[in-house]
């Protein structure tokens, strides 16, 4: 019995910390570029092995998995697509499959067999930010000098949030039971968002804002829980109402010229004003959409293979998970992809929210950031946090009676 519960403590750790590199492995891919002073290029796919490897281990310990029937069902759904797609699109697919392994098989299928805890999965990844310290001026050195607007690299405002998301849940969540090393980072992760929040670009912030949101509302007891709500409703009532009746032109000008007379530059309100002034607030996302939709209905059953957008549209891609998953793979892979994603949100919150608490935060984290990119300004196949929820929730058999837990 001992020996058992040894292997089963030392399979929790390796899935732990796959799964905590996994979540941080953009971010991971990012420093290291940094510290070796060159491209990130190929550093994910160094990180992905890793995670392969502590994940081989942690099944070695326990390989008795017990997954609910719809996983596997995911991954076949997840794998004949690819096939199909690199057997019937003569190469118009810009997925590799080094992408396609790396940032959407494994994520699946770590997020469905792999068992950590899910606690320390969060206390892993607010670790991370230690490494950012040394090389925190590069890391949050400007990329568009002589715009309209300064910001960091795009692809390290998104790699950032997960790290600085866990450590906002970690905070909500897990603060009275925290050490004194988790309680003094979250005092470096507060100094790190003050500069992410002025120089981070909008999708990101938005991400972050959303994780923010959910872990103020839904942590506390259910006397606090129902008091933030009304009071979030209140704001969000106002807010419309204040949005409605002002010239938001005017607004963020306002805004950005204020804090510039103050020396202060914040990037997210700087491309916000600008890019309202000049009308493209969306940047060109309803002609994309437009154009997604006319790929549907030109093949409405089977779309036309998976990241083949750019090859028939000319843009990169979607910017919207509805609209890819039809125009990658019609109703055919929309339909039972999009009801995967559905019933993984209703089940998060109506089952794995009540009989598992810290595994219920921790999907917090991925839906939170995983959606809101999906939805807005990402290439789906290639969102890491994505697939690692669609496997965690896919993968759940719990019911609503703790003495059914395993």
């Amino acid at each position: 019995m001992i020996r058992k519960n040894k292997k089963d403590s030392h399979s929790q750790f390796f899935g732990s910390m796959a799964i905590a590199i996994l979540i941080g492995a953009q971010y991971l891919s990012t420093i290291l570029g940094l510290y070796i002073n060159s491209s990130e290029e190929g550093y994910l796919t160094l990180i992905i092995g890793i995670v392969t490897i502590l994940s081989v281990i942690s099944f070695i310990y326990r390989p008795n998995v017990i997954v609910n029937i719809k996983y596997p069902a995911l991954l076949g759904i997840i794998i004949v697509a690819f096939l199909l797609t690199v057997s019937l699109t003569n190469g118009k697919s810009d997925l590799s499959i080094a992408d396609f392994l790396g940032m959407c098989l494994v994520p699946l299928i770590c997020g469905g067999v792999l068992k950590p805890d899910f606690k320390k999965v969060l206390s892993y990844c607010m670790w991370m930010i230690i490494l950012s310290i040394p090389v925190a001026n590069d890391l949050f050195a400007k990329s568009n000098m002589g715009q309209e607007y300064d910001a960091i690299k795009m692809n390290v405002s998104y790699a950032i949030v997960p790290i600085i998301g866990a450590g906002m849940l970690h905070f909500f969540f897990y603060r009275k039971e925290s050490n004194i090393f988790e309680k003094l980072l979250y005092v470096v992760l507060a100094l790190i968002t003050i500069m992410f929040v002025m120089m981070s670009y909008r999708g990101a912030l938005v991400a972050l804002m959303v994780v923010l949101f959910a872990g103020f509302m839904l942590s506390g007891n259910i006397k606090w829980r129902t008091i933030k709500r009304t009071i979030s409703i209140t704001l969000c009532f106002f807010i419309i109402i204040f949005l409605l009746l002002v010239d938001i032109n005017s607004v963020l000008l306002k805004v950005s010229t204020f804090f510039h007379s103050n020396n202060i530059n914040i990037a997210f309100i700087d491309k916000t004003s600008f890019l309202s002034s000049t009308g493209s607030l969306l940047q060109g996302r309803l002609d994309i959409w437009k154009s997604a939709i006319q790929g549907f209905k030109e093949s409405p059953l089977y779309g036309h293979g998976m990241a083949t957008f750019q090859s028939y549209m000319g843009y990169e891609f979607p910017h919207n998970i509805i609209l890819q998953f039809l125009f990658d793979g019609g109703l055919l892979l929309a339909l039972p992809l999009l009801g995967y994603v559905a019933n993984g949100i209703i089940r998060s919150f109506t089952v794995i929210r009540v009989v598992n608490r810290d595994k219920f935060v921790l999907i917090l984290l991925l839906l939170c950031i995983s959606l809101t990119r999906a939805m807005m300004s990402a290439e789906v196949w290639r969102i890491i946090l994505l697939w690692l929820f669609m496997g965690m929730v896919a993968s759940d058999y719990s019911k609503k009676s703790r003495n059914e837990i395993t």
